[in-house]
């Protein structure tokens, strides 16, 4: 059954008192790897909506196996860490997925951080989904919604599908500064959506884990205050968007471009 945002703010509303209460408990067990979630700069008329209350980080410098060269570019392979990690319960670390998506490339000199989520999926026993986000904004476009609604609807379509299809492990969200799913910009990025911050009732923020900034901050840090901004618009643009008062999280809208999900696969009788 497909929920609206406000019956999704109840739902998540319930169940952010059930995490509240287990919190305590969970971060003293919590495994290497992973913390508990307390996002940074949340105002006195703000509301942290959060499924989960603990989630492993990814962050460390991924290596092409052993040659000591690093494999850049794999935020895509720090969020399937992040994700399959959450669903498990167990460290998974970046190199242990970059070596599952790169195990028929035989040098490892060759290793590319270009995901292969069959791949990835296959080795760690977990099935991935996924929507076409750029897809739903042209839709919304072509219905005549304006630019400001329909960064709007994107960031709720976003929330809506956390609690709905990933509320165990947490959904990446890619963005491509060509706003295409498909497309050749020159600046792409992927973290995965944890929660969101309402005011008033009303979507203002999302809550993201996202690998280009260290530890504990970049394990839930609000969109707008995340590295998305300066690496999607580039910093001279966030900036004066920042100058401006611009919502930086509903203008980033413009560029996701695609969003996924994993869950366990069941075993066979």
């Amino acid at each position: 059954m497909t929920r609206t945002f406000p019956q999704l703010l109840t739902l998540l509303g319930l169940m952010a008192c059930l995490a509240a209460l287990a919190a305590a408990a969970a971060a003293e067990s919590a495994p290497d790897g992973f913390y508990s979630l307390t996002p940074n700069g949340i105002a006195a008329d703000e509301t942290a909506m959060l499924l989960l209350e603990r989630s492993y980080y990814s962050g460390e410098t991924i290596y092409k196996g052993s040659t000591g060269k690093p494999l850049n570019g794999a935020c895509a392979l720090h969020c399937a860490a992040v994700v399959i990690s959450n669903l498990t319960g167990e460290a998974v670390s970046g190199q242990r997925i970059a070596a599952a998506n790169n195990r028929d490339i035989r040098r490892e000199a060759s290793w590319t951080p270009f995901v292969s989520w069959g791949k990835i999926a296959s080795a760690f026993q977990v099935s991935f989904h996924t929507e076409n986000m750029a897809q739903y904004g042209s839709n919304l476009k072509n219905r005549g919604v304006k630019t400001a609604e329909r960064r709007l609807r994107k960031a709720e379509r976003l929330a809506a599908l956390l609690g709905e299809r990933s509320p165990d492990g947490g959904l990446i969200v890619h963005f491509n500064s060509s706003g295409q799913l498909n497309g050749s910009g020159a600046h792409r990025h992927a973290v995965v959506l944890m929660g969101y911050v309402t005011r008033d009732g009303a979507l203002v923020d999302l809550l993201v884990n996202d690998s280009s900034l260290p530890a504990p901050e970049g394990v839930c840090v609000r969109m707008s205050a995340s590295s998305l901004p300066e690496s999607i618009l580039g910093a001279r643009k966030a900036a004066q968007a920042r100058e401006r008062g611009d919502n930086l999280t509903m203008l980033l809208m413009d560029y996701a471009v695609s969003c996924r999900w994993a869950d366990i696969n069941e075993e066979k009788p």
